[in-house]
């Protein structure tokens, strides 16, 4: 499991370094208008070093630096099934889930499920798992060998998009500005 501030800091720094990766974010939040995130997987929690937020009125407030359990968000779901077999076991194991919202899986057998189920497609979605509400959808961005760098994000209020939006609207647009941040690190 990824752990330590030095693998933070080195994503940041690479983010602030790379002129193609914020430019990416924007021009997607600016396509969908849409909060869009990256996160990486900081123990049992998600870490967000980016964010960019649309023009609407309601955007979600996500900062930088802010965390979030990782069985109750779409990032951290793309961060766990991008984990060894082992680690993600490990974190069954010890983790306690607990209810953020009548809708948080709590059981681990669904999680698990729901992790090698992002494992199959590429991608995960949740529904007010966070907060009443709010839904969002992530998919992996990879390094140039496969592995799993991070998690792009994007969150929307659930009366303005609901999961089948999500998967017909903004996935197509997410995995394209994954693939296009992977060519440009």
């Amino acid at each position: 499991m990824i752990t330590g501030k030095s693998r933070i800091i080195g994503l940041v720094v690479a983010y602030l370094d790379n002129q193609f990766y914020p430019v990416a974010i924007e021009h997607l939040s600016k396509a969908l208008q849409e909060s869009v995130f990256c996160a990486v997987l900081t123990g049992d929690d998600v870490t967000y070093i980016a964010r960019t937020t649309s023009d609407r009125l309601v955007n979600v407030s996500i900062s930088v630096g802010g965390r979030a359990p990782a069985h109750a968000v779409s990032t951290g779901r793309v961060l766990l099934a991008a984990e060894p077999v082992d680690s993600m076991h490990r974190y069954l194991d010890r983790v306690t889930l607990q209810p953020l919202t009548p809708y948080t899986v709590t059981s681990k057998v669904k999680l698990r499920a729901e992790i090698e189920n992002v494992r199959l497609t590429g991608y995960s979605m949740v529904d007010q798992e966070l907060e009443i509400g709010l839904g969002s959808i992530s998919v992996p961005i990879r390094r140039a060998d496969g592995r799993v760098l991070a998690a792009l994000n994007v969150c929307c209020p659930s009366s303005r998009t609901d999961l089948d939006g999500m998967r017909t609207k903004i996935l197509p647009e997410l995995l394209q500005a994954s693939q296009a941040i992977t060519r440009g690190l």
